[in-house]
Protein backbone atom coordinates (compact mmCIF):
# COMPACT_ATOMS: atom_id res chain seq x y z
CA UNK A 1 0.00 0.00 0.00
CA UNK A 2 1.08 3.52 -0.66
CA UNK A 3 1.53 6.46 1.71
CA UNK A 4 -1.62 7.94 3.18
CA UNK A 5 -1.77 11.74 3.29
CA UNK A 6 -3.76 13.20 6.18
CA UNK A 7 -4.66 16.81 6.94
CA UNK A 8 -6.17 17.22 10.41
CA UNK A 9 -8.90 19.73 11.28
CA UNK A 10 -6.78 20.99 14.18
CA UNK A 11 -3.77 21.84 11.98
CA UNK A 12 -4.74 22.33 8.31
CA UNK A 13 -1.35 23.86 7.48
CA UNK A 14 0.48 20.59 8.17
CA UNK A 15 0.33 17.57 5.87
CA UNK A 16 1.00 14.24 7.55
CA UNK A 17 2.14 11.23 5.56
CA UNK A 18 1.80 7.76 7.09
CA UNK A 19 2.10 4.33 5.53
CA UNK A 20 -1.25 2.65 5.19
CA UNK A 21 0.46 -0.73 5.68
CA UNK A 22 1.18 0.20 9.31
CA UNK A 23 -2.53 0.32 10.16
CA UNK A 24 -3.26 -2.18 12.91
CA UNK A 25 -7.05 -2.13 12.74
CA UNK A 26 -9.87 -0.11 11.24
CA UNK A 27 -13.56 -0.09 12.14
CA UNK A 28 -16.73 1.70 11.09
CA UNK A 29 -19.50 2.61 13.49
CA UNK A 30 -22.19 4.83 12.01
CA UNK A 31 -20.53 7.78 10.27
CA UNK A 32 -17.23 7.30 12.17
CA UNK A 33 -14.25 5.46 10.69
CA UNK A 34 -11.60 4.68 13.31
CA UNK A 35 -8.12 3.79 12.08
CA UNK A 36 -5.71 2.45 14.71
CA UNK A 37 -1.97 2.92 14.27
CA UNK A 38 0.76 1.96 16.73
CA UNK A 39 1.34 5.63 17.49
CA UNK A 40 -2.32 6.67 17.90
CA UNK A 41 -5.83 6.64 16.50
CA UNK A 42 -7.23 8.49 13.49
CA UNK A 43 -10.94 9.37 13.58
CA UNK A 44 -12.69 10.26 10.33
CA UNK A 45 -16.34 11.27 10.20
CA UNK A 46 -17.89 11.02 6.76
CA UNK A 47 -21.20 10.62 5.00
CA UNK A 48 -19.93 7.34 3.53
CA UNK A 49 -17.16 5.98 5.79
CA UNK A 50 -16.91 2.78 3.71
CA UNK A 51 -15.89 4.86 0.68
CA UNK A 52 -13.19 6.55 2.78
CA UNK A 53 -12.00 3.15 4.07
CA UNK A 54 -11.80 1.89 0.48
CA UNK A 55 -9.63 4.90 -0.36
CA UNK A 56 -7.31 4.25 2.59
CA UNK A 57 -6.71 0.63 1.60
CA UNK A 58 -6.46 1.24 -2.15
CA UNK A 59 -3.28 1.52 -4.17
CA UNK A 60 -4.18 5.02 -5.35
CA UNK A 61 -1.35 7.50 -4.82
CA UNK A 62 -3.79 10.39 -4.49
CA UNK A 63 -5.42 9.20 -1.26
CA UNK A 64 -5.62 12.43 0.75
CA UNK A 65 -7.85 12.54 3.80
CA UNK A 66 -9.03 16.08 4.41
CA UNK A 67 -12.26 17.70 5.53
CA UNK A 68 -14.49 18.36 2.53
CA UNK A 69 -13.17 15.56 0.29
CA UNK A 70 -15.38 12.50 -0.27
CA UNK A 71 -17.98 13.80 2.19
CA UNK A 72 -15.49 13.89 5.07
CA UNK A 73 -16.79 16.19 7.81
CA UNK A 74 -14.00 15.74 10.37
CA UNK A 75 -10.45 14.35 10.59
CA UNK A 76 -9.03 14.03 14.11
CA UNK A 77 -6.02 12.26 15.60
CA UNK A 78 -5.39 11.13 19.16
CA UNK A 79 -1.76 10.33 19.84
CA UNK A 80 -1.01 7.54 22.30
CA UNK A 81 0.48 8.60 25.59
CA UNK A 82 4.06 7.55 26.28
CA UNK A 83 2.92 4.94 28.81
CA UNK A 84 0.75 3.21 26.19
CA UNK A 85 3.53 2.71 23.65
CA UNK A 86 5.08 -0.78 23.42
CA UNK A 87 8.62 0.34 24.28
CA UNK A 88 7.35 2.07 27.45
CA UNK A 89 5.54 -1.10 28.56
CA UNK A 90 8.66 -3.18 27.84
CA UNK A 91 10.79 -0.73 29.81
CA UNK A 92 8.38 -0.95 32.77
CA UNK A 93 8.33 -4.74 32.63
CA UNK A 94 12.13 -4.96 32.50
CA UNK A 95 12.45 -2.50 35.37
CA UNK A 96 10.01 -4.53 37.46
CA UNK A 97 11.87 -7.76 36.61
CA UNK A 98 15.26 -6.29 37.47
CA UNK A 99 13.99 -4.74 40.69
CA UNK A 100 12.39 -8.03 41.80
CA UNK A 101 15.56 -9.92 40.88
CA UNK A 102 17.67 -7.85 43.28
CA UNK A 103 15.54 -8.86 46.30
Amino acid sequence: MRPLTVILDSDPETTLMWNSWSIRKASIKGPLLTVKYGHGDLFIEAGDPQLVADLIFSHDQKNVLVKGKLGITSVRYLEKQEDDLPHARLRSALKALLDSDSE
